[in-house]
């Protein structure tokens, strides 16, 4: 009662008076580590749930609560087996089966998260976060048009359903279903998915013409590269573009861009401003569709002074006919940067290509691996003179061709016109499509997909081969 009204502390002293009386009384020693781990005391409540376990076996709320818990930490393969067991013990309970879900894709196995969610399915077939859940482990496992029907299910079970609206919307953008999907990508802002800063009182931009337009970016620096493109028929529609972007892509765009204003800082410029728009809502707002695209590639210009200097430097290079950079790891801060990133060691498999040199453009945490190259596989490293994406875009330019995990260096190849090879993870982000190695955003970019999730082995063997067959004809021509 005292926990119910809010006195834990309360509740924690008449827990503690309980359990002198009856130490093994298995109630009390769960619901004292439920306070417990409200208040932040986890190894305390840790105790407590393995206390709860071992005064009742057969009992399953400990064990789901530990279960739970343990996965918040990151421990989720203990997680499962304590989850596993709270599901056995209670056979029509959906919590245990729904965090065994969880569970298992933490631990990367598609299969038990499926097979969970699918008992829970059987117990309750018309509960909405099971269907929404069993889209989640449809688009995990790169099945888009399946996560589209189990999004449907919640959906007419839950229509107002935020995150199940999300959801569909990101695997009908990956379907090529633009129209359909732009206006619950919009969700994605109250969901805290998409962040902009706010601007109090200024109307939202709908693409009507207007006098002052404030595009305000979000999310990534692939991100804002990616959809740069859209904002000179934007500009055609107001009397006035502003551009907020990051301080690191200022110069690049606002020499690219130059019927709009580009600024950048931590926050928005005042304004006045007539109307605003997040820079990813552009697509929505101008109607996009896979064959509708506004502009053409090339749409960012580097600096030819800077192009110039990089080419020179490495004509200076002998023993190599071709020059191909490579990076392998995006934002160490985005949530799927692991699934998306190849890790440098994968990039042995290109080792002893005749005639090939490669150079790394990776920057941030990941260059650390050059301190240990895989055998065989000679790197220069670029990053220590790469002082931002001006620089970056120019030694793009100055090589015959790039290698790359999905980052922001992908989108800057593809917006400069050069040869891009896109290394796709087997559920890759909703731009990239869901088959096929042509995108309709960059004509210059090949994409090679992972066949199975986690097959990086698969994706470099085809890179190799289309490696040596592309010096082969560059040689030639």
């Amino acid at each position: 009662i005292q926990a119910q009204r809010g006195a834990d502390e309360a509740a924690l002293r008449c827990f503690e008076r309980v359990l002198e009386r009856e130490p093994c009384r298995a109630e009390a020693w769960n619901a004292r580590g439920v306070l417990l781990e409200r208040h932040g005391a986890l190894a305390e409540a840790e105790h407590c749930y393995a206390r709860a376990i071992g005064c009742a076996p057969r009992a399953p709320t400990p064990r789901y609560n530990l279960g739970r818990m343990l996965l918040g930490q990151g421990r989720a393969r203990e997680a499962r087996a304590l989850l596993e067991e709270a599901a056995r013990l209670d056979p029509r309970g959906l919590p245990p089966l729904l965090m065994l879900a969880s569970a298992c894709h933490r631990l990367g196995d598609l299969e038990g998260m499926r097979a969970a969610l699918e008992r829970a399915h059987r117990l309750a077939p018309a509960d909405p976060t099971v269907l929404r859940r069993l889209g989640d482990c449809a688009r995990h496992r790169g099945e888009a048009e399946e996560a589209v029907r189990w999004y449907g299910q919640a959906l007419a079970v839950a229509p107002d359903d935020a995150v199940t609206r999300w959801n569909r919307a990101l695997m009908l953008l990956a379907l090529g279903r633009w129209r359909e999907a732009w206006p619950d990508y919009e969700l994605g802002l109250e969901l805290g998915e998409r962040r902009v800063a706010p601007l109090p009182g200024v109307p939202r931009w709908d693409g009507s013409p207007a006098g002052r337009l404030l595009v305000q970016w979000e999310q990534g620096y692939g991100d804002t590269i990616q959809f740069a493109r859209l904002l000179p028929e934007a500009r055609r529609r107001v009397a006035h573009l502003t551009f907020h972007c990051q301080p690191e892509l200022a110069a690049l765009l606002a020499r690219s861009l130059p019927g709009c204003t580009v600024v950048s800082g931590r926050v928005p410029p005042p304004g006045p401003w007539d109307a605003a728009v997040p820079l990813l809502s552009l697509p929505g707002v101008l109607g996009l569709a896979p064959d509708l695209i506004p502009g053409g590639v090339p749409y960012l210009r580097p600096d030819p002074e800077r192009v110039a200097s990089w080419r020179a430097r490495l004509a200076a290079r002998e023993g190599a006919t071709r020059h191909v950079g490579i990076v392998w790891s995006g934002n160490p801060a985005f949530r799927a940067n692991g699934d998306r990133s190849s890790g440098l060691a994968a990039f042995g498999a290109l080792a002893g290509v005749e005639g090939v040199r490669f150079h790394a453009l990776q920057k941030g945490p990941a260059e650390a691996e050059l301190a240990s190259p895989p055998p065989g596989l000679a790197v220069t490293p670029l990053g220590p003179s790469l002082r931002g994406f001006d620089d970056t875009a120019a030694a793009i330019c100055a090589l015959d061709l790039v290698v790359t995990v999905d980052t922001a260096v992908a989108h800057l190849a593809g917006a400069l016109g050069r040869p891009v090879w896109i290394l796709l993870c087997h559920s890759p982000d909703w731009r990239w499509g869901t088959a096929g190695e042509r995108t309709a955003w960059y004509p210059t970019a090949r994409l090679f997909r992972q066949p199975r999730r986690g097959d990086w082995a698969a994706v470099f063997r085809e890179v190799r081969a289309s490696l040596e067959g592309w010096r082969q004809e560059t040689e030639a021509a």
